[in-house]
């Protein structure tokens, strides 16, 4: 009890000045560590967002730079479609040339949303599917080309002898010696090899008829599947452009489709009538 009674008395001995400095300070700094606390939450939620934000914007750069190959690579593949009826499909290294497209798309697909990876498989799928059909429809006009080239050089071949053989015709003529027996086998082989050339000349006037009907049917193949692969185009575009954060007008861009799609296969249509039209014609032109 008497240890409490000093302990009260001390404690009445303090000035009240000095108990307002205690208080003050107390209050002072409990208002230090409640803000100390609060600025700490509110750091720890910018440092989140601003965590947030970069790997977001990380996310979007990758993207942008595998969108853009996709795009790259999808008109070259589509350029090659194009143009495979002109293009030699013994060449072993031919199809290399589309491979960039796969493997572009396959890098988008470690970076792109789910969506959009379906959307870059059926992309795909549709594309390997086209390209394969598309040789099998270029194989007539390849055939036939080659089928010209190889007449082409049987008939220089067969023209050179028979240049050949009316010199030596003509210099047998002037040697003022003339063997008939001579002169009449070398104007036998020279009717023999001009034969031989419009044999050669009948069967490339063939083949260039053949090639122009396998171009029409190729251009007809061309009419009929590059509206699907625009389609499908169409909804990746569409889907690319959205997870980049690009306002995209999905209708708009749809109606400029349908309006390309018609004006291309309007010249397709034209060409392939021309080709149609104009193969026999050709043919003959060459033959004569």
């Amino acid at each position: 009890m008497e240890l409490l009674k000093e302990l009260i008395e001390a404690v009445k001995s303090i000035p009240l000045a000095l108990w307002t400095a205690v208080f003050g300070s107390a209050f002072t700094l409990g208002g230090v560590l409640i803000s100390n606390s609060n600025n700490t939450k509110r750091l720890k939620i910018q440092l989140a967002h601003d965590a947030s934000e970069k790997d977001k914007e990380r996310r979007i750069s990758m993207r942008r730079v595998a969108y853009m190959e996709i795009c790259d690579e999808l008109t070259k593949a589509s350029a090659f479609i194009g143009a495979l009826s002109t293009r030699d499909l013994s060449d072993s290294k031919l199809a290399d040339e589309t491979r960039g497209l796969n493997s572009a798309i396959s890098k988008a697909g470690l970076v792109a949303e789910d969506a959009t990876v379906l959307k870059l498989s059926i992309m795909a799928e549709r594309f390997t599917k086209t390209l394969a059909d598309a040789f099998d429809a270029a194989a007539p006009v390849s055939s036939a080309a080659s089928s010209i080239k190889i007449k082409d050089e049987y008939i220089e071949k067969e023209s050179a002898e028979i240049d050949r053989l009316r010199l030596a015709i003509s210099m047998h003529l002037e040697s003022g010696s003339v063997d008939e027996d001579v002169l009449s086998a070398l104007r036998l082989a020279k009717n023999s090899a001009y034969e031989r050339r419009e044999s050669w000349y009948a069967e490339r006037s063939a083949a260039h008829e053949a090639r122009m009907k396998a171009l029409s049917e190729y251009m007809k193949f061309l009419a009929e599947r590059v509206p699907e692969l625009a389609s499908d185009n169409l909804e990746m575009m569409a889907a690319l452009r959205l997870e980049l954060g690009i306002a995209t007008d999905f209708k708009a861009m749809r109606d400029a489709l349908v309006e390309r799609q018609k004006s291309l296969q309007a010249v397709i249509a034209k060409a392939g009538e021309k080709a149609a039209q104009h193969g026999g014609g050709e043919a003959s032109k060459i033959a004569g």
